[in-house]
């Protein structure tokens, strides 16, 4: 493998770039049980300079990879270790070598791999990006359609909206000033000032938390507090920092978003969008803050390819995070169909898919803040989009019903939900992958029904929280076969009516979510559908069937 690696956010119709002028400089790890540091750009071995090293000196300096201070580093660290039960890379053996201006990389590269434990070099990644009308109704991911996520049930039958969750996106700017935008806590250095990679993160927060104040966009959830993270600062990227920074200020169960993916170039199969966790520095700093307790949400990236492949899986420095058993613990979001470019919840054919995607958003046709194709008359600060796509669109629908799910759990336990307990809770409830353009064999996961998963973790809870008529049906028409959503522990009895009142016998089966009723061989028509509580209380919901 060879070539320049180059980190993009992970856009699709959004996509934009800019060229930056970055500082050359090398990534140099050590094997871990060296205990070597930074003194004045000198790289040292206690008190002595590291051996070999003197030969360096004309071509740069030293830095330590993370600059955060040691000891909070180490505690992080130790608690991720802890928290994981395994091993990690060693942080403090991670370096960065300044490249002074005119001197060969590949020269410094091979002086730098002669010295004694080096486990790798690698050059990094560089970084580039691809008062209004209530808009909410349009905003299908909301809703119970198929594309959808089914949040409005959750926030109807919980009274919740992701309070007490702090998110963090990390990429490189937006527009504080958007009037649909809550107040956003910036972490680290200043945002970047740059007017289109602004439109691309305004986006993405506009899908998780833009206000329910009834003009433009409402957020997945709304209640949630945003934070964000800089990865471009003093002409550098710095992914690695931006990650770790997140955790001043994050607390176990919050959730952070890496809008990036990189690409690569590869030997003989030309060059790729890859997930960032392919590069290992940044595979180890997602494994510090999940290990902090941290949930993380990486985009599978717009590389069109399977992630399974074995050219994906071998070399790289030893490095394979695609292979079962070597997951980063982030949960990673391929991007689905809303029907426009495909059938909702099939693979879009830029999406990259195989076995460790766990989740699918919508990757085409979001509508959201920021962008101004949908909506510009009144100035960027009330720009909407209605185009917003690619595996960065769909990161933060599962973010919002993330978020949501941990807000309810929290709510009523007081604790926190691990990113396994809340990846395999949205996956067992989730609405399947379908084969639209692409079998359904190139996985990119289900989506998320933020409203089963509620049900079934509130089942499993014995906690009845739910508002009795805020149960689900779906889909709603349909030609007489559909599902309930709601937790069937509480409820007794269903029963169906025509509309004369004439009750229709009809057979159904528990499920996971709530019921399952299929093939029932009625007129098309309206229905009456009643769900008896345990307590004695009855609701009755209409349903329409159809040819």
């Amino acid at each position: 493998m060879k070539g320049i690696l180059l980190f993009l956010i992970s856009g699709s119709s959004f996509f934009v770039s800019a060229q930056k002028t970055e500082k050359p400089l090398l990534h140099v790890k050590f094997e871990d049980q060296v205990s070597v540091s930074v003194n004045s750009g000198k790289l040292v071995l206690g008190n002595s300079l590291y051996p070999g090293t003197e030969v360096l000196e004309p071509y740069g300096y030293w830095k330590p990879f993370y600059s955060i201070d040691p000891q909070l580093l180490a505690q992080y660290y130790e608690k991720a270790k802890q928290r994981l039960k395994k091993n990690l890379s060693n942080p403090f053996t991670l370096f960065e070598f300044r490249v002074n201006e005119g001197v060969d990389l590949e020269t410094v590269k091979k002086e730098l791999k002669s010295l004694s434990h080096v486990d790798y070099v690698s050059i990094p990644p560089k970084l580039s990006v691809p008062a209004a009308p209530d808009f909410q109704p349009i905003q299908l991911y909301l809703f119970d359609q198929a594309p959808g996520i089914h949040a409005e049930e959750f926030w109807n039958t919980y009274n919740n909206y992701g309070a007490g969750i702090k998110i963090c996106d990390i990429e490189y700017a937006f527009d504080s000033m958007h009037v649909d935008l809550p107040h956003v806590t910036i972490l680290g250095p200043p945002i970047l000032e740059d007017s289109l990679m602004e439109s691309h993160g305004t986006a993405v927060l506009g899908e998780i938390a833009s206000l329910n104040n009834g003009f433009g966009t409402t957020g997945i959830s709304y209640e949630s507090e945003l934070y964000f993270s800089e990865v471009f600062y003093n002409d550098e990227h710095r992914v690695g920092d931006a990650l770790i920074t997140s955790l001043q200020a994050l607390e176990e169960g919050d959730i952070v978003l890496i809008e990036q993916h990189l690409l690569i170039a590869f030997e003989n199969e030309g060059s790729s969008f890859v997930p960032v966790e392919w590069y290992e520095p940044y595979y180890d700093a997602i494994q510090l803050v999940s290990g902090n307790g941290i949930i993380v949400v990486e985009p599978a990236g717009n590389g069109y390819k399977n992630l399974d492949d074995p050219y994906l899986n071998t070399g790289n420095n030893g490095h394979h995070p695609f292979l079962q058993g070597n997951r980063s613990e982030a949960i990673m979001v391929g991007a689905g169909g809303i029907g426009i470019s495909d059938i909702p919840r099939s693979r879009l054919n830029f999406s990259n898919y195989g076995s460790r995607v766990d989740l699918q958003g919508i990757g085409e046709g979001v509508v959201t803040t920021g962008g101004g194709s949908f909506y510009s008359v009144e100035g960027k600060n009330q720009y909407y989009t209605n185009s917003f796509g690619g595996t960065s669109s769909a990161s933060p629908i599962v973010v919002g019903a993330i978020a949501l799910l941990q807000s309810l759990h929290k709510q009523h336990t007081g604790e926190s939900l691990s990113a396994n307990a809340i990846r395999d809770l949205l996956v067992n409830t989730g609405k399947p992958q379908t084969a639209g353009n692409f079998p359904v064999t190139e996985k990119i996961g289900p989506l998320p029904n933020v409203f089963a998963a509620a049900n079934l973790m509130m089942d499993h809870l014995g906690i009845e929280a739910f508002q009795k008529d805020g149960f689900s049906i779906y889909p709603n028409p349909n030609r007489g076969s559909f599902e309930l959503y709601v937790p069937n522990q509480f409820v007794s009895e269903l029963k169906l009516w025509n509309l004369t009142g004439k009750e229709i016998s009809f057979s159904y089966g528990k499920t996971q979510t709530g019921f399952a009723v299929s093939g029932l061989d009625l007129s098309p028509g309206m229905y009456y559908l009643s769900l008896k509580y345990t307590d004695g209380q009855i609701v009755t919901k209409t349903i329409q069937v159809i040819n």
